[in-house]
């Protein structure tokens, strides 16, 4: 989105900018200070710049009545147009949070939501100050009118435009008595800017005549309520006690006008279906085409899988290796076996302690202490020394044959008992070993 504003602005401006990015719109900010209209560019040679740069929407703000409609209408550039003020023709946005605004509080009272769908029916709403130059008064003449509201313009009446008699509303020279009866009281700017002549007197006697100070505040009704479109004058069309008042919602207007606008701008670019579904393509179709040029940027080819799905297949998948669950069962018995008690060592079976096969007459199937089955796993290296300690071979010992209890073939223990094969300290009574060498005997017991 572009904000294309050949006029100074400060609140229209930030507030769109605000809407966009909250929208998550790119914005890109466009000042006729400082560019090439400076330098004599015209408003078609700028809008086919930005069309030449994609832009999707352009919100304008010109000095010339009918600008933002030759833009529309001429052909220069395929997005959306917004209009945020043209001379002293129109500001419509600004109309619409204005109505917001009013809608809430004096329909609603001040309560969220309570006024959707409903109008203005019934309300008086007094418009105060430079109607001549204004393009705001233009806007909330015909909106309010639209929604059923009842509208006096108050100015001088050199500040009052040409046919004025055709508005769809009332005229009045007199302030003070219009605003017995307002539900809603809008001060204008007076725009000096745009003056070439005297419209009033003094900026002194146009404060006494036409300005909302704070006795006038005090006729208003309980419920009315202070709005200015600003920037303000203050001292002249309003008085600081007006502005800063429980009553005035000129802040509120700036805080309403980001949200009214963030609707414009949804319904210009994403609101239609056949413009979310063309920028869902471009999304795909500019997706696709990236990661393929990422792709071969980076040499790769396509995968068998993403070949096989252009295919209709299922790309060349192969099916996961299931794994055997052995393995998991052997690290876990090995863990078993580790955790295993010296005290108690594990059972032989009839075919000798190489067989360890437990309790059955013929060495069939059986488990071993930790519950292994036979011939699945080999017991770790910590098994293997305990056997040629002659711990784990169970009460035959070392070399198969049955010691009696007390001999220090099956003494328990950790050290000790690895290195009872090599030395032996001493020998129980009725073993056969050699006491006086302290040495294994070769024919034990």
């Amino acid at each position: 989105m572009v904000n294309l504003f050949f006029e100074d602005s400060t609140r229209t401006r930030v507030s769109f900018e605000a809407a966009a990015k909250r929208l998550s719109a790119d914005v890109i900010n466009f000042s006729a200070k400082g560019s090439s209209v400076s330098k004599g560019e015209s408003l078609k040679d700028t809008a086919l710049t930005l069309q030449a740069m994609g832009a999707d929407a352009v919100v304008i703000r010109h000095g010339a009545s009918g600008a933002p409609h030759q833009l529309a209408g001429s052909g220069w550039i395929d997005g959306a147009v917004v209009n945020a003020g043209d001379g002293t023709h129109e500001h419509p946005t600004q109309a619409l949070l204005d109505a917001f605004t009013m809608r809430h509080h004096l329909v609603g009272d001040g309560v969220p939501g309570a006024a959707t769908g409903r109008d203005l029916a019934g309300r008086h709403v007094v418009i105060v100050g430079d109607v001549l130059h204004s393009r705001v008064a233009r806007s909330n003449v015909l909106l309010l009118r639209t929604l059923g509201a009842t509208v006096t313009l108050v100015a001088p009446p050199t500040l009052l435009p040409q046919r004025v008699d055709t508005w769809p509303c009332e005229t009045s020279y007199d302030l003070d008595a219009s605003l017995e009866r307002a539900d809603a009281v809008m001060m204008l700017r007076v725009q000096r800017e745009r003056m070439n002549a005297a419209y009033f007197p003094s900026a002194r006697e146009y404060s006494r005549r036409y300005g909302l100070d704070a006795r006038r505040l005090d006729r208003l009704q309980p419920h009315a309520i202070v709005m200015h479109p600003g920037p303000m004058n203050r001292g002249l069309e309003i008085s600081a006690d007006a502005a800063d008042s429980a009553r005035s919602t000129i802040v509120e207007q700036v805080a309403n006008g980001v949200s009214v606008r963030m609707a414009v701008l949804y319904l210009l670019l994403a609101g239609s279906d056949e413009r979310v579904e063309e920028w869902r393509e471009r999304r795909n179709r500019c997706g696709r085409d990236g990661a393929a040029a990422r792709g071969a940027a980076a040499g790769r080819r396509p995968g068998r899988r993403a070949a096989g799905r252009r295919a209709g297949g299922r790309g060349g998948h192969r099916p996961r290796r299931r794994r055997r669950a052995g393995g998991r069962r052997r690290r876990a018995d090995r863990a078993a076996g580790a955790r295993r008690p010296a005290h108690a060592p594990a059972r032989a079976g009839p075919r000798g302690r190489r067989d360890r096969r437990v309790g059955h007459p013929r060495g069939g199937r059986g488990r071993v202490h930790g519950g292994a089955r036979h011939g699945q796993h080999r017991p770790g290296g910590r098994h293997r020394r305990r056997r040629r300690a002659g711990v784990a071979a169970g009460p035959r010992g070392r070399l198969g044959r049955r010691a009696p209890r007390g001999c220090g073939d099956r003494r328990p223990g950790g050290g000790a008992a690895r290195r009872a094969s090599a030395r032996w300290p001493t020998a129980p009574p009725g073993c056969g070993c050699s006491a006086t060498t302290g040495t294994a005997s070769t024919t034990r017991c």
